[in-house]
């Protein structure tokens, strides 16, 4: 892996701080996704959800 690759992923994790305090900052509740990616992202969640709940399926069936 290329050394700078390290400086990036610190850089990320500071900024999870900064996300984490204007996230308990705001007077809205839960989050505002934006219209396209993190619509698909939401998806994929409700969809796992949908799965996870799912009863397990018997074999032979």
């Amino acid at each position: 892996m290329d050394a700078g690759f390290g400086r990036i992923l610190d850089q990320d994790t500071d900024n999870l701080f900064l996300q984490q305090e204007g996230i308990e900052a705001s007077a809205k509740r839960g989050l505002t996704l934006g219209n396209y990616q993190e619509i698909r992202i939401r998806h994929f969640e409700q969809a796992v959800d949908r799965y996870v709940a799912m009863p397990p399926l018997r074999p032979g069936r």
